[in-house]
């Protein structure tokens, strides 16, 4: 039952995605056989079975992204000032590194906040709001993702957790930070009073609680492009 209880809390975290299914799933269900048929004979198979499963899972979930990020690398030509990221019908400013592009966990409220009383040049907070940046939508965001440079191609059908790319988004420049701990941002699409989406570097939206705040939930503030 402890092994099906954290199967399940992860499967609920991950929103049900490739991930928690490949990584937690799979193994547990390999266990849990294990543990239906006992003790195997012979007992090589005891060892060999548990070992084999966990190599297996490891080659098949690792190779692509330790691929990508010890061989092919990832692209990052650390700039993190404000930048315009524009294409896939959509050019937006994105926040330079600091009050509107932290690298600690935030709240959804406090992102809220923070972006409306960031300055227009995104460096510091005011005391009154200024309502110039803005969280992006879930949609904006999709559209924004990039990697080695280029738009991924993001589509969103408004639902789905899996959004649709040409390739895969990746924790990148222009808009991630390759070193920083965050790897999800809050997105301004809310999807009740206490539930909004966030994005992933991978480009996956998971609906998260908007009260839930670790290390690696932040944001970055985005403003639209002044009309001349």
């Amino acid at each position: 039952m402890l092994h099906v209880g954290r199967a399940a809390f992860a499967l609920w975290f991950f929103n049900f995605g490739g991930v928690a299914v490949r990584l937690v799933a799979v193994p547990v269900v390999l266990i849990t056989l294990a543990y239906w048929f006992g003790r195997p004979q012979p007992r090589k198979w005891a060892f060999g079975l548990p070992l084999g499963a966990t190599s297996l899972t490891l080659v098949v979930c690792g190779v692509e992204p330790a691929w990508h990020i010890f061989v092919v690398g990832r692209t990052n030509d650390g700039d993190f000032r404000a930048r315009v990221v524009g294409g896939n019908s959509v050019t937006l400013v994105w926040a330079p590194e600091g009050p509107g592009w932290p690298r600690e966990g935030i709240k959804w409220g406090e992102a809220v906040r923070r972006c409306r009383h960031l300055a227009a040049d995104g460096l510091t907070l005011t005391d009154e709001p200024q309502d110039i940046w803005r969280l992006p939508t879930t949609d904006e965001a999709i559209r924004s993702m990039h990697r080695h440079g280029k738009h991924c191609g993001g589509e969103w059908d408004g639902q789905s957790p899996f959004p649709k790319y040409d390739k895969r988004p990746d924790k990148e420049t222009p808009l991630w930070n390759v070193h920083s701990q965050v790897i999800y941002w809050w997105t301004g699409t809310e999807i009740d009073a206490e539930h909004a989406y966030m994005i992933c570097y991978n480009g996956q939206v998971p609906r998260r609680q908007k009260e839930f705040a670790p290390a690696y939930f932040a944001f970055r503030a985005v403003k639209d492009i002044p009309e001349d």
